[in-house]
């Protein structure tokens, strides 16, 4: 059950990108360098996309945690976008509060 897991893509994928994440700030003057390549969004997706792949060796699985990590960085945690999980939560409170006013009336 354990080697099962160690073997996982999914596992796999996962620490290449923590121990990629760790690299980076030893990389500090590659990065200078490539700041202007790395500007664009779609960049940022292949470098993490191959990340993923270099990892998993499967395309589907390298595809879906680079999805998942770009919405959940982009969209969902990113306090400028309207899709924000704290600006969608506090609209949903004020849409619940409206509705039990509403059944108390």
């Amino acid at each position: 059950m354990l080697l099962e897991l160690l073997n996982s893509p999914w596992i796999n994928v996962f620490c290449t990108l923590i121990i990629n994440i760790g690299s980076s700030y030893v990389m500090t003057d590659i990065q200078n360098i490539l700041s202007d390549v790395f500007s664009f969004r779609l960049m940022k997706f292949f470098v993490l996309f191959a990340i993923c792949f270099a990892s998993t060796k499967d395309v589907f699985i390298s595809f879906c945690v680079s999805l998942f990590i770009v919405m959940s960085i982009w969209y969902f945690l990113n306090q400028d976008s309207e899709y924000n999980l704290p600006r969608i939560s506090k609209m949903l409170r004020k849409y619940l509060e409206i509705e039990e006013d509403i059944k108390e009336s």
